[in-house]
């Protein structure tokens, strides 16, 4: 369990908002931000940002931002990870399990994308969690 913990340091991303990016609404605590929009709603962003603090993914005294939004029958949650440790397999690993518990506690089964991306929200590498 003690590696599940300095994963709360590599979600550190504060998102660089310029004020002409359409990130959509968002929820916060701390120094944690999940935005919202396409059809996602509030409360999905508001669990979404639960379960990463739950999980030490982020940590509320640092900076560190995801997305969620809806696209045809697919959730997406985009999670921005610190570029050093964007192509590190336990990162991978830890956030697949992180999008099953998502899939049942708050999409109710539907599929789920789990992207890490850059402060921008590019996308760089897609988990994608798909349940029968």
């Amino acid at each position: 369990m003690t590696k599940i913990f300095t994963l709360s340091l590599l979600f550190v991303g504060a998102l660089l908002v310029s004020s002409c990016a359409d990130y959509g609404e968002k929820v916060e605590q701390g120094e944690n931000e999940v935005f919202y929009k396409d059809g996602a709603t509030k409360e999905q962003a508001q669990k979404v940002l639960d379960i990463l603090i739950e999980s030490g993914a982020f940590n509320p005294d640092v900076e560190s931002s995801a997305q969620v939004l809806k696209e045809d029958d697919r959730y997406i949650v985009n999670i921005i990870v610190r570029e050093e440790l964007r192509e590190s397999e336990e990162v991978y690993d830890f956030l697949e399990t992180i999008g099953h518990k998502m899939v049942y506690d708050i999409f109710e089964g539907e599929p789920l994308t789990v992207n890490i991306t850059d402060e921008k929200f590019e996308v760089l590498k897609e988990i994608k969690i798909d349940v029968e």
